[in-house]
């Protein structure tokens, strides 16, 4: 398993622009070596960027053999209490509070069925439960109880205030800044991206395939990427979601997050 293994690629395309004569004494050989391997065994690729992989594009015998599957999101179908994203979030709460298919249903509005991202939605949501007085016996949570939370507490405002949210907003503002830029590019055009959507339309957090082409445009001319291919690839690790007109987050909560985010600016 190569852990984060858009990092080594893009070492190898970091070092072929240094020094193109290494090519084929060393970086085709890795490449064959890891096709060659892949015969016998599983190679896996774990990482964010799903096209990392595709170096040497005249002549790379790898990328033919890579098959994507997605992040692990919940599942998640309206009115299945049996579904997967409906028993996650039942453990979660440890099953001391009942609760309804519309709950389930906004939640899953928010963060669509990021595991991480839902258990830190749900702490905060029980925390607010505490601060009002509603007690967890006999409580059954509906879809309204989602969208007053979501009213009160996923204000733009409020998100530099809630502990739970540090992780992706540390991550966010690492990736967005001049260090990520250099060594994360792709990384980098994503959350710029996201972050861009959420500030200039926080309520809907959409866009139209035009604006975020030039949204995109700054930050894909130094990766020497077209927009439409940073939002495909954006697409397949679930960042964003796409048709013929509006480009929404997969995520909400998460472009929430990064449009409140700063990226450092120091190396």
């Amino acid at each position: 398993m190569l852990d984060e293994y858009e990092t080594l690629f893009g070492e190898f395309r970091k070092a072929l622009r240094i020094e193109p004569d290494i090519r084929y004494p060393v970086i085709q050989p890795l490449l064959d070596q890891m096709v060659g391997f892949s015969h016998d065994n599983l190679l896996v690729f774990l990482g964010q960027q799903p096209d990392a992989h595709h170096i040497l594009m005249d002549q790379n015998q790898l990328s033919p053999y890579v098959r994507q599957d997605p992040f692990p999101l919940f599942f998640h179908e309206h009115g299945d209490a049996g579904e997967e994203f409906t028993q996650f979030v039942a453990k979660v709460l440890a099953n001391r509070m009942d609760f309804e298919p519309s709950f389930t249903d906004g939640l899953f509005q928010e963060t669509s069925g990021h595991p991480f991202l839902t258990v830190k939605l749900l702490i905060d949501l029980v925390d607010r439960l505490i601060d009002i007085g509603r007690p967890a016996a006999g409580l059954r949570l509906t879809g309204e109880d989602m969208a007053e939370f979501a009213k009160v507490r996923l204000r733009k405002e409020r998100f530099n205030m809630i502990r739970e949210y540090v992780f992706f907003r540390k991550a966010a503002a690492e990736a967005m800044s001049a260090l990520g830029r250099e060594q994360t590019p792709w990384l980098h055009a994503v959350y710029v991206c996201l972050s861009e959507i959420g500030r200039s339309s926080p309520q809907t957090l959409t866009c139209t395939r035009d604006d975020f082409r030039r949204i995109a445009e700054d930050v894909t001319q130094r990766m020497s990427e077209d927009p439409d291919l940073l939002l495909s690839s954006g697409a397949q690790s679930n960042f964003f979601v796409f048709d013929e007109d509006t480009v929404r987050p997969r995520i909400p909560l998460l472009c929430r997050i990064a449009a409140i985010s700063r990226g450092k600016t120091g190396a």
